[in-house]
């Protein structure tokens, strides 16, 4: 017993540093648990996230009853960069154990952790929507040429934060030939003086 509440306070020390949940008197992880939530700390000691999740997560399999795991889990989660799963892991750790010591701080991460999810969508949709816009313009302009296309791509990719990955634009072949190009012009001026 004394073995499991040293290894849940050093887990929430290590991992999140607000207090974790003391385990209840009666409660007892199995040793296969415990093992696991070990080396699960071992992991997290050294940012091995990867790892510290696949223990706790073995340590939960154990005890599927006891909190500890969850919260460990969550933990693990925070610290990983995967907040989504965080939120989870914590709200299934109030589920596990709606009385723990700990509820306020842990309701706490969880609003804090759903703020920064809204911002990463608003901000996601925001750079979804300029990319689309400038893909919207050169659409709008006519067929583009490779190196538009080039462009174009390198463009949003700097909006929504990755390197561009297309490819040279001496490697871009035209897919339009010059008859093909001069009936959609052709059909485009018809379109325009029937509008």
């Amino acid at each position: 017993m004394k073995r499991t509440r040293w290894l849940i306070a050093a887990i929430g020390l290590l991992v999140g540093g607000c207090a974790a949940p003391p385990p209840a008197p009666d409660a007892t992880l199995p040793a296969d648990s415990v093992a696991a939530m070990d080396a699960g700390t071992a992991a997290a000691d050294r940012e091995d996230w990867d790892r510290a999740r696949e223990q706790f997560l073995a340590a939960h399999h154990a005890a599927p009853r006891s909190h500890l795991p969850l919260y460990a889990l969550a933990l693990a989660e925070e610290r990983g960069g995967c907040d989504l799963a965080a939120v989870c892991w914590y709200r299934a750790t109030l589920a596990a154990d709606p009385d723990a010591a700990n509820v306020p701080a842990i309701r706490s991460r969880i609003d804090r952790l759903d703020r920064r999810l809204a911002d990463q969508a608003r901000d996601l949709i925001a750079r979804a929507r300029k990319a689309d816009a400038l893909l919207g313009e050169d659409i709008r302009r006519g067929p583009p040429s490779p190196a538009d296309v080039r462009k174009t791509l390198e463009e949003a990719a700097d909006l929504i934060g990755r390197p561009a990955q297309a490819p040279p634009a001496t490697d871009l072949e035209d897919p339009l030939s010059a008859g093909q190009r001069g009936a959609l012009a052709a059909a485009r001026a018809k379109a325009r003086a029937g509008d």
